[in-house]
């Protein structure tokens, strides 16, 4: 601030992921958690006098579904202004994907801001009886999976199934998978 950098300068603070760790996976408040990254963008006053669209689209998109290749293109989109960037501000990535200065559509899909289906929020899941035998089943065989990648290399434990504390099943088309 008393070097005045701040008056042109715009922070950015963003993480890949929330908490990985701990109790809180056992809830669906972790399972959200995981996918659901940490994005916050603060632009200084000028930016905000000069380029008031762009500064009301950013604040419009609080809260809507956006993604790292979003994030890429803002970047893009801040060089550009500058003078810096010269190109398409676009992703090969993701072609849907857009920068922040634009608003973002409300009903904005996972596909739509490149964000694969396993970390997609959207996603409609249903509890299941962890105890059933298809739980079990799919439990054991993902376990025995895991066990003959693991079994050339000589250092690895064999893994075993201690408990299931909860399980919940992804609704799509007319198959089912168990998480």
């Amino acid at each position: 601030e008393e070097l005045n950098i701040l008056s042109n300068t715009i922070i950015i603070f963003f993480s890949d992921h929330g908490m990985r760790f701990g109790d809180i996976r056992k809830y669906f408040t972790g399972w959200l958690e995981e996918r659901l990254p940490y994005l916050y963008i603060w632009l200084p006053e000028n930016f905000k006098n000069k380029y008031p669209e762009l500064a009301e689209n950013l604040k419009l998109n609080t809260e809507k579904l956006v993604s790292p290749y979003d994030l890429h293109i803002t970047l893009k989109h801040i060089l550009k202004l500058s003078g810096g960037y010269e190109n398409e501000l676009s992703s090969i990535s993701c072609p849907t994907c857009q920068s922040l200065f634009q608003e973002v559509p409300h009903n904005r899909s996972c596909s739509e801001a490149g964000v694969d289906k396993n970390w997609c929020t959207c996603t409609s899941f249903e509890e299941v009886d962890h105890k059933s035998e298809n739980v079990q089943k799919a439990v054991m065989h993902a376990i025995d999976i895991l066990n003959q990648e693991l079994s050339p290399h000589k250092k690895c434990a064999t893994l075993k199934l201690n408990s299931i504390i909860s399980a919940r099943q992804y609704v799509h088309g007319s198959t089912t998978d168990y998480l």
